[in-house]
């Protein structure tokens, strides 16, 4: 049971519970007698998973040495800079009194601090600062969630929470070759476009169609993703062999074991 759930990773996390959890809602219709207490446990209990986004979502412990790579991007985005520049001296109060003290919450800080440390703009999260510092050093890889109570999240070091084989960062050349490959994974067929599209987002970083190109062509050529084609579609799909083994041929017509210059070709987006 326990494996069934550890093998469908991946779902967003909703703080809202109107019915269940929106995670909880997608593991009920894929695993047989799944309980929410099975996640809880493989999160916070064994750590064979992770919580990590903006867009929350849970992933195998085993990708966290390629997320610590764009973790460490986050932390240098000019918002992130300029709290941290701001509220140097909170930043290290939080950091710190976790450090001391273990996994604590929001709510572990005093009203008196979170008076002193006031009100951040423009966050849609929170407008406290103690949460708002919390956030960062979270989204930056410094902490990790601990656990949850309902829907306060306890924080704790990166460090005394995952396993010491997968608490490395991987470098910025394995990072984006292990995402390059995930993005069709998660998402299915993808067109060179929108996978450009969610490879620059996911880095962090700036990315040039010509590079998009680049790289899925060099994909396709080592055999690593194939590329669909298919009159009914207006350009070339590419996705991953894992989907491929769950559709049908009706899903993918035709598969071109080479892109050629396809990539190059695409109609441009509107």
């Amino acid at each position: 049971m326990r494996a069934g759930v550890g093998v469908q990773v991946d779902p967003l996390v909703d703080p809202l519970n109107v019915v269940a959890h929106s995670q909880d809602i997608i593991l009920y219709g894929r695993v047989l007698d799944y309980r929410p207490a099975l996640l809880q446990t493989l999160l916070y209990e064994d750590r064979t998973c992770f919580e990590a986004g903006g867009a929350v979502n849970i992933h195998p412990i085993e990708d966290l040495p390629y997320y610590l790579v764009v973790m460490a991007r986050k932390r240098e985005e000019p918002r992130r800079v300029q709290f941290a520049t701001e509220h140097a001296d909170l930043v290290e109060t939080v950091s710190q009194a976790i450090r001391e003290r273990g996994p604590l919450s929001a709510r572990a800080f005093a009203h008196a601090e979170k008076v002193r440390a006031g009100r951040t703009k423009g966050s849609f999260r929170s407008d406290n600062a103690v949460n708002q510092a919390l956030y960062d050093l979270w989204i930056a890889g410094e902490l990790m969630m601990h656990s949850r109570k309902g829907q306060e999240r306890v924080y704790d070091l990166r460090e005394r929470l995952v396993p010491a084989q997968f608490n490395a960062t991987a470098t910025a050349e394995e990072a984006e070759a292990f995402f390059a490959l995930q993005l069709f994974h998660h998402n299915g067929l993808l067109a060179a476009h929108e996978w450009r599209r969610f490879f620059a987002g996911t880095l962090v970083r700036s990315v040039e169609m010509a590079e998009a190109s680049a790289r899925l062509e060099a994909l396709v050529g080592a055999g690593k993703l194939p590329l669909c084609c298919s009159k009914e579609l207006p350009m070339p799909l590419a996705t991953s062999w894992q989907t491929i083994s769950l559709c049908s041929s009706r899903c993918l017509p035709a598969i071109s074991p080479t892109p050629g210059s396809r990539w190059r070709h695409q109609r441009k987006r509107k």
